[in-house]
C-alpha cells in the first residue's frame, strides 16, 4: 500500500508545516522561525511529487475508465496537480531567500515583519490548497465510482 504512506507522508509534512507557520514569533527568535519554516516547507517537497507524480495518474486512469464524461474534471485535477508543484518550488524559492536574510533581522526584526505575515498567509494558503486538490481527487474518484453513466443494466 505504497500509495497510502504517500498520503501519510504528505499529510504529515503539511500539518508539521502548517503547525510552524502558526506558530508565534518570540522576541528574538525570528531567524529561528523561519529556519523551521523552510525546514518543514522542503519537506513537504518530496511526498507532495510523490503524491502527484506516482498516486494520481492511475487514479485519473480509473476515473476515465469508469466514467469517461469526467474526462474534463480529470484534465482540471492534472492541471492543478502541475499548478500546485509550480507554486510549490515559486514558494520554496521566496522561503529560502527570506531564511538567508533572517539572521540579518536582529535586533530590529520589525522590518521582517511583512515577510513573516506573507509567508504565513501564502503558506497556509498552499497547504490549503493541496488538502483541496485532495478531497477533490477523492470526490471525483468515488463520483465516477458511483455514477450511473447511462448504461443499461439488461431487463
Amino acid at each position: 500500500m505504497e500509495n497510502v504512506d504517500f498520503r501519510r507522508d504528505l499529510d504529515e509534512a503539511l500539518a508539521k508545516l502548517e503547525s510552524h507557520l502558526e506558530t508565534p514569533v518570540v522576541p528574538g527568535e525570528l531567524a529561528t522561525w523561519f529556519d523551521n519554516v523552510c525546514v518543514a516547507f522542503a519537506a513537504v517537497k518530496e511526498p507532495l511529487q510523490q503524491h502527484i507524480q506516482l498516486e494520481h495518474p492511475p487514479v485519473y486512469k480509473q476515473i476515465k475508465r469508469d466514467a469517461d464524461n469526467l474526462y474534463t474534471r480529470v484534465e482540471q485535477l492534472q492541471q492543478e496537480d502541475l499548478a500546485l508543484l509550480d507554486e510549490y518550488e515559486r514558494l520554496n524559492r521566496c522561503s529560502e531567500q527570506i531564511c538567508k536574510l533572517a539572521p540579518q533581522a536582529e535586533p530590529n526584526e520589525a522590518r521582517f515583519d511583512e515577510h513573516r505575515r506573507t509567508a504565513v498567509t501564502e503558506g497556509l494558503a498552499f497547504v490549503l490548497r493541496v488538502r483541496m486538490q485532495e478531497r477533490a481527487v477523492e470526490t471525483w474518484l468515488q463520483e465516477s465510482l458511483m455514477r450511473d453513466n447511462g448504461e443499461s443494466g439488461g431487463g
